[in-house]
């Protein structure tokens, strides 16, 4: 960083009188990758490698760890760089993702420039070539796999990544591969323009914008080959489809994820594929969203105290390589610890968290319907509107009846086990009945706390009001969906309509006080035909 940035810098510093102006983003990045690299070191181990996956990709973590220091501008004399560097010296690195990683390190190293008079750290580039022609010799179809399974586009833009690295290397990659991959790449573009991480999977925004930088990177290493970017361009409203998916859907805090969906899984991958794609395109927005700003400010938000993002060694990798703009960017210097950040960020961490007791269970007793088969992204589900149903078992809905059922109380529940009924791309009914009569009779309303947990999208209705709905697709099953309620006395019927993408249809309810606690005495819950001394809203 050059003299008049940390001028400014210095400029910013709060005194003890005033607080001073909020700190520019190009600050907060700053500080975020400082906090980042510190958690990341802290992770090495002794022997100087960072763990993980060795069995399938030995070295690939520690490769990856490197590549990121670099590109997050520490000097080839740091010390940890260095262990990492001789911790791999003897590995042989056998998969796509660690062989892909290995030369994005090695052409990292090389572009790095050592302060003057000190000593370089060692270049891993001597061992890059067999890693080259592992990714060449590995090529299956025209794309990439593990080398033992089905090919993906997970796996084929590492290796795309892994042949820019080696070009920069000096090494060239023969002009069959390049053409045969743009060919595969085209075949496995759904319908709607967007790519998935399989063909015939759902479509994932960060599969997409990754194979759009593979699309970069073929034409990159193809230039001055007719033969290849004559395909490219032949195929051009291809890109732009797959362009216009992106740019019709994007959001930076919810990938897009099949037709009409979004998940929050993959998030930091999606935000890495993102950089690239526009890195290597020149691109500075993605439909009106500038991508880079709403990027940073998100993951500055998600970053944790400590530093790191989700306590993820990969996590973290891909955080940091977005917030350096590592595809297109080199060494640069850091600057000092700013530690009013530092502050906002301990006090962030610090707030109390409400959650669930530990001894409150999980809603037993539900009545379900379904599952309502829906094989083209879940059109019945955006059409159901349950709010006028006021479901009884027995009673049919559709072409399905409501039956009785138990769900676990102390986890979620797959319905599919729960009503020995399965499939994907289904919808599930369930409900039940929330009954308050407070002790003594009278008027006392209850202030109560709903908690869920679903995989794939959702709607929940209480006496016909839609609470929560959102097409949130393939998440951690996790009690994150959280809706405060006043209920009146009397029964209250609660309605939710469960979908299920692929895998199990996750489901489980739980209600508790404001602060997560058991609910009082006159509280209940079932899933039968409401008590007569209740009065149903």
């Amino acid at each position: 960083m050059g003299p008049i940035v940390v001028l400014a810098i210095l400029s910013m510093a709060p005194t003890a009188q005033d607080p001073g102006p909020a700190p520019s983003l190009e600050l907060r990045v700053e500080r975020a990758i400082g906090q980042g690299l510190r958690w990341l070191k802290g992770r090495q181990a002794r022997d100087g490698s960072w763990p993980g996956h060795e069995d399938a990709h030995p070295g690939g973590v520690t490769a990856l760890c490197g590549y990121t220091l670099v590109k997050s501008g520490v000097e080839r004399t740091d010390t940890a760089l260095i262990g990492g560097l001789r911790a791999i010296s003897g590995v042989s690195f056998k998969s796509t993702y660690s062989a892909a990683v290995h030369l994005l390190l090695a052409a990292a190293l090389r572009d790095a420039r050592p302060p003057t008079g000190t000593e370089p750290a060692p270049i891993v580039d001597s061992r890059a070539r067999a890693s080259f022609d592992l990714l060449v010799a590995s090529q299956r179809d025209g794309l990439w796999g593990y080398p033992s399974d089905s090919i993906d586009m997970s796996n084929t833009q590492f290796a795309l990544l892994g042949l820019r690295a080696g070009k920069r290397l000096g090494f060239e990659a023969p002009k069959i591969v390049l053409e045969r991959c743009a060919s595969a790449l085209f075949h496995q573009q759904e319908e709607s323009g967007g790519f998935a991480y399989t063909r015939g999977n759902s479509e994932r925004g960060g599969m997409t914008a990754a194979t759009l930088a593979g699309f970069a990177v073929i034409a990159e290493l193809s230039r001055g080959d007719a033969d290849v970017l004559g395909l490219l361009g032949k195929k051009k409203d291809r890109i732009r489809a797959a362009e216009a998916w992106i740019d019709s859907r994007y959001s930076v805090a919810r990938q897009p994820f099949g037709p009409r969906g979004w998940t929050p899984s993959w998030e930091y991958e999606y935000l890495w594929a993102i950089e690239r794609w526009c890195g290597l395109t020149g691109r500075k927005k993605i439909g009106e969203h500038d991508w880079y700003r709403e990027g940073a400010e998100r993951l500055i938000d998600l970053q944790r105290a400590g530093g790191d993002w989700g306590d993820s060694i990969e996590n973290t990798c891909f955080a940091l390589l977005f917030l350096r703009r590592a595809t297109m960017t080199g060494w640069e210097d850091l600057s000092a610890v700013y530690r009013r950040l530092d502050a906002e960020k301990r006090a962030a961490a610090e707030k109390p968290v409400v959650a669930p007791a530990a001894g409150v269970p999980r809603i037993a007793d539900w009545i379900v319907a379904g599952p309502y088969r829906d094989e083209y992204g879940n059109p019945a589900f955006q059409a159901m509107d349950l709010a006028k149903l006021r479901p009884r078992e027995r009673q049919k809905f559709g072409d399905r009846a409501f039956e009785r059922a138990s769900l676990k109380t102390d986890d979620w529940t797959n319905l599919e086990q729960a009503t020995g009924r399965d499939g994907d791309h289904i919808d599930w009914i369930v409900s039940t009945s929330l009954v308050w009569e407070p002790p003594g009779g009278g008027k006392q309303e209850l202030d109560a706390t709903l908690w869920f947990a679903f995989e794939d999208a959702w709607k929940i209705w209480l006496d016909g009001k839609l609470l929560s709905s959102e097409m949130r697709m393939a998440s951690p099953i996790q009690e994150d969906v959280v809706l405060p309620v006043t209920l009146e006395p009397g029964a209250h019927t609660l309605v939710v309509l469960v979908a299920d993408d692929t895998g199990d249809s996750a489901f489980s309810g739980r209600i508790t006080d404001r602060l997560g606690k058991g609910l009082p005495a006159g509280f209940s819950v079932n899933a039968g035909p409401a008590p007569k001394s209740g009065r149903e809203r």
